[in-house]
């Protein structure tokens, strides 16, 4: 389950509330998989993955966010057993 507050982001409160309704624990996303989850919200698309980006709930994997083919989520957003913090018992 993805943790989201969206204080302070009000434009973007029905795309969070879409990522935590999401049961999956590998906190990672393709590029397609966010676009149907958010499908039929504005913004969509690259302007969505951007402000995403911006606000830090979603990290491009291997690339930049233009180009990126996946996304996770960091670790400040996790929630749930896979949470794993190395250094910490």
């Amino acid at each position: 389950m993805v943790r989201v507050l969206p204080r302070g982001v009000p434009e973007l409160a029905d795309h969070f509330r879409r990522l935590q309704t999401q049961t999956q624990t590998t906190f990672s996303f393709t590029r397609e998989e966010i676009s149907q989850l958010m499908e039929g919200l504005t913004p969509s698309g690259d302007d969505l993955l951007q402000e995403l980006f911006d606000i830090g709930l979603l990290e491009p994997v291997r690339a930049d966010v233009k180009t990126a083919a996946s996304f996770e989520v960091p670790r400040l957003y996790k929630v749930g057993p896979d949470l794993r913090i190395s250094g910490r018992a």
